[in-house]
């Protein structure tokens, strides 16, 4: 009963200690206006560093003193930009005396390297206008010139790049700088980007420049990480090959498109003051978004010269195969009789420019008969390539008199020798029989001629007439019309069940055609289903990578298929564009992008909360 007693004394004491507070802070209020009004408002201005790289940018923290409330003017400059991230203020009372202060929190993002002054910033404060001072910096290259040292039994290595402004440079590994007109030239190409820049590859490497030309590479490099100077690299490498297809001395350089991911600085509303424990770079890149900036990274000019090949010394069966190859000879069967063929199978070896390796030329005898030859390549993808082309051919031996298939040469450049090189095949020995089978076609031909020498014989007797029929032929009951049989009524009816298809077919297009949003939502329909079943899988499974890349492509074939553009060119910019009033759907794809870049781990609350919100989002864009 006390305790209940006091309870009751509680809740009634609340109302007048509130009406206390309320009138304490009515009569505090004035005092502490007039203090601060009294006090001079001072401003400082700091630059997080003196000297920083292009790709990087650098934290600048402007502190007003003394006022509750303030205003910047950034000033427009033309080789670096300032952005406003975030604003924190502070009050306090030590020793019966207020103040307060402003901690404005600005981005400073370079275009290029060089010196730099940050020019006076206004403030505008109680009525007044203060300026900070002239702030001097440096803004560095991301990187420098690298030589990378050559592996043991490599052959020279080219250094084609420097770490560009942006961070990212290309290395071209190349063990010639000499070559022969259509010569195959092995090379491996290295993307170096360094480690902390974001970046998406928007192309795979390309070739720019005139006397070669480069196959197209595929989109899944080998990833490594290298250390450079004093630095760590991620890299990217390609190996693939150059054709030499123009004499000359030639200039090269490599390329590739990409876009880098600037961190954007959050805007601070902490509770703690101008320096929160949540004010840290870490929850910058988390929390704070990116913005996109083209990157191109470019190598240095390359300096090839490519060689005619030499007249002389050049043989006659020469096609204009380069490389370094060898040649085997069989065939099948090795017992026959006259008149039967013979396959002959022709194998060259090894490495170069298997488009110009051509079958060698079988001997002209008069005792061999040869037909054309039909070829396959068949290209090594191991780590010591080494390819192979077959040819087939069939010949056919004329006499019993011979014993063996002779011998055959094939030539080729070394471009390693600088000489032309002939190879040829040993003497394949054979048995040929006298005894030869007759010849199917010629008895079809000769059997029909008595019964064509009688017909012409009775025809003549006649006079032109046709011969009397002597025999009757198979008797029948009745004769019955064409439409009355059995194979004429079901020809009749298939073509009639074709035709009622086609015109169902036809009716079925033109109502589509007439409305193209009903097969357009059922389009949509089994799309979305399709995806909606990897989302639940891969959140089952509960693998964020794979959760995250199925929530994209859902987004992605959804707004493709209502905007009538391909899916996967649409992007974070576009959504944010198109779609402001959904942001769930930029909050997925943007955690979608991220991760394809440096992972994820969500949790099942998380997973199943984006794939709530996806499937409500989604169904409303129908």
């Amino acid at each position: 009963m006390r305790k209940i007693d006091s309870t009751i004394f509680a809740n009634r004491k609340a109302p007048y200690l509130l009406v206390a507070f309320v009138l304490i802070a009515l009569i505090a209020f004035p005092c502490v206006n007039s203090a601060l009004s009294k006090s001079e408002i001072t401003v400082s201005a700091k630059l997080g560093s003196a000297s920083f790289s292009v790709d990087e940018g650098a934290q600048l923290t402007i502190t007003i003193n003394g006022t509750r409330s303030a205003n910047l003017e950034i000033p427009e400059t033309n080789n670096f930009d300032i952005y406003q991230r975030g604003k924190s203020s502070q009050f306090n009372m030590i020793n019966g005396e207020f103040s307060a202060s402003i901690s404005v929190t600005c981005l400073l993002q370079a275009h290029q390297p060089g010196k730099y002054t940050i020019p006076p910033i206004s403030i505008h404060a109680d009525g007044t206008t203060i300026t900070t001072e002239p702030i001097p910096f440096e803004v560095t290259a991301s990187g420098r010139s690298v030589q990378q040292p050559a592996a043991a039994g490599s052959g020279q290595q080219t250094q084609t790049g420097n770490a560009d402004e942006k961070g990212a440079f290309i290395l071209l590994v190349n063990e010639k700088q000499k070559s022969y007109i259509g010569e195959i030239i092995p090379i491996e190409i290295k993307a170096y980007f360094r480690q902390g820049l974001r970046a998406n590859l928007n192309s795979t490497p390309s070739i720019i420049g005139d006397g070669f030309v480069m196959p197209q590479l595929h989109d899944q490099p080998r990833q490594t990480q290298e250390r450079v100077g004093n630095s760590i690299y991620n890299v990217l490498t390609w190996k693939t090959t150059l054709s030499t297809i123009k004499e000359g001395a030639h200039t090269i350089r490599i390329e590739l498109d990409a876009t880098q991911l600037i961190p954007q600085r959050r805007t601070s509303t902490s509770i703690f003051g101008s320096r929160s424990p949540f004010d840290d770079d870490f929850f910058d890149s988390v929390l704070g978004g990116y913005s996109q900036r083209p990157l191109k990274v470019t190598s240095e000019d390359i300096a090839l010269e490519i060689l005619p090949l030499p007249e002389e010394g050049r043989p006659e069966d020469f096609t204009g195969a380069i490389g370094d190859f060898s040649l085997e000879t069989q065939a099948e069967p090795r017992k026959v009789e006259t008149g039967e063929p013979i396959t002959l199978t022709i194998s060259v070896h090894g490495s170069g420019n298997f488009d110009r390796v051509e079958a060698p030329i079988f001997p002209s005898l008069p005792e061999w008969k040869t037909y054309s030859a039909n070829s396959q390549y068949s290209p090594d993808k191991s780590k010591t390539p080494v390819d192979k082309k077959v040819f087939e051919q069939a010949i056919v031996a004329k006499s019993p008199s011979i014993t063996e298939i002779p011998s055959l040469s094939f030539s080729y450049f070394d471009p390693q020798k600088g000489i032309y090189v002939t190879k040829k095949s040993a003497p394949l020995p054979i048995t040929v029989s006298g005894k030869a089978a007759p010849a199917p076609a010629t008895a079809t031909i000769q059997a029909p001629q008595p019964q064509k020498v009688q017909i012409e014989e009775n025809t003549a007797l006649f006079h032109g007439l046709a011969p009397i029929k002597i025999e009757p032929g198979k008797a029948v009951r009745s004769i019955k019309p064409l439409y009355r049989k059995p194979f004429f009524i079901a020809v009749m009816v298939i073509c009639f069940m074709a035709i009622l298809y086609f015109f169902l077919i036809k009716t079925m297009q033109l109502r589509a055609q007439r409305r193209p949003e009903a097969g357009q939502m059922k389009q949509l329909s089994a799309a979305m289903k399709k995806s909606f079943t990897a989302i639940d899988e891969s959140r089952m499974a509960e693998n964020s990578a794979a959760f995250l890349a199925a929530c994209r492509s859902a987004i992605q074939h959804h707004l493709g298929t209502l905007w009538g553009c391909q899916p996967t060119t649409i992007t974070r910019a576009d959504i944010a564009e198109k779609l402001p009033q959904h942001p769930e759907l930029l909050e997925i794809f943007t955690a979608a992008e991220q991760s394809a870049y440096g992972g994820a781990n969500l949790s099942r609350e998380t997973m199943e909360d984006y794939t709530r919100k996806l499937k409500t989002t989604l169904e409303t864009l129908i």
